[in-house]
């Protein structure tokens, strides 16, 4: 590791390595971000790749979200809708299923409605699994401006600095002058400033939390799908297959083709969610990397002793702010493609 590197970004950065849909220069920013970081470059790094990851997304015009594209959403509401044609009664689901009593308890009536009676509220959750998705645009927006407004305060406490020469114009030359001691009413405005960042801190762990819950939940329904439904509906396919020289053998054929329909559309939507729980995981890493920078932020305000850490100090958080107009502008961008 290079010196000054901390030992938590080496390991904040672990990601797969498909981007979310996005091109080879962002593919380029998370495997940089992979490696340790000094501290220099992570200064410089904070202030560019949050803007960078929302802006990609952002002119992405397949997404409906931050998470989600039209593909997405397509697939998994066909998914749904075919899953609610099924019939639940138990006559009507007798005949779609193509017989009414097997030796096979694999494939008796009631162990099948058990499946299906799983499969229907396994569907029903993407309803829930989507709302939550597309709230994301609108707490990211809220993130973003809450970050503005909040980091702004902190900007115009620093204006009251003495040493860094009042006004913001003045700030970046005073890395090269000589440096002056910070005194009490300079370090009491320091303290306002920590109170400030940490406030910012919540906000980002807030949407951070809310980024992890869509993640969960399309974790969670793409592994009931791919490791308990599918895999019990191929099995009853396989019973199916088995079945031969009997007279309902063209019957139980004709569900065994409806049973697979549902299990290619249930394959279709574990593919898709793949992307969507890779997009959650990237925005996850994303937020995780403002979350370092903040912690680390606060704890190097606390050491600061003259004008000149303070003015290098202050440049780089204006810096880190000035790209969050620009991300609550995108955020606002992708949500007009909800409505």
């Amino acid at each position: 590791m290079r010196e000054g590197a901390p030992a938590w970004v080496g390991a904040a950065f672990t990601l797969v390595d498909c981007a979310m849909g996005v091109d080879g220069t962002m593919k380029n920013t998370f495997e940089m971000l992979m490696k340790p970081l000094a501290r220099n470059e992570l200064d410089t790094q904070i202030a560019v790749i949050p803007r960078q990851i929302v802006q990609s997304l952002e002119e992405d015009q397949e997404r409906v979200g931050l998470t989600l594209t039209r593909a997405h959403v397509a697939v998994l509401d066909d998914y749904v809708a075919y899953v609610v044609t099924i019939p639940t009664q138990r006559q009507a689901f007798v005949q779609w299923l193509g017989y009414s009593q097997h030796s096979d308890p694999e494939l008796a009536i009631y162990p099948m409605q058990v499946l299906f009676h799983r499969i229907n509220l396994h569907a029903d959750a993407w309803a829930r699994a989507k709302q939550k998705s597309h709230q994301l645009p609108v707490a990211l927006a809220g993130c973003a401006r809450s970050i503005s407004l909040t980091g702004e305060r902190a900007l115009l406490a620093c204006e009251r600095i003495k040493v860094l020469g009042g006004r913001r114009e003045a700030w970046q030359g005073v890395q090269f002058e000589v440096p002056v001691p910070l005194n009490a009413q300079d370090r009491a405005i320091v303290m306002d400033m920590v109170s400030l960042l940490s406030n910012i801190k919540v906000s980002v762990n807030v949407f951070h939390f809310q980024v992890s819950e869509v993640r969960k939940e399309m974790d969670d329904f793409r592994d009931v799908a791919r490791f308990e439904l599918r895999a019990s509906l191929l099995s009853k396919i396989e019973a199916i297959n088995r079945t031969s020289g009997t007279t309902a053998t063209m019957q139980m054929l004709r569900g065994r083709d409806n049973l697979g329909i549902l299990a290619q559309r249930m394959r279709a939507l574990i593919m898709r969610l793949e992307d969507v729980t890779t997009s959650a995981s990237h925005l996850q890493t994303a937020w995780q990397f403002i979350e370092t920078y903040l912690e680390a932020s606060i704890a190097r305000l606390g050491t600061l002793q003259d004008s000149r850490q303070l003015g290098v100090f202050v440049i780089h958080f204006k810096s880190f702010l000035a790209q969050w107009d620009f991300i609550e502008a995108c955020a606002l961008s992708l949500r007009s493609r909800l409505l």
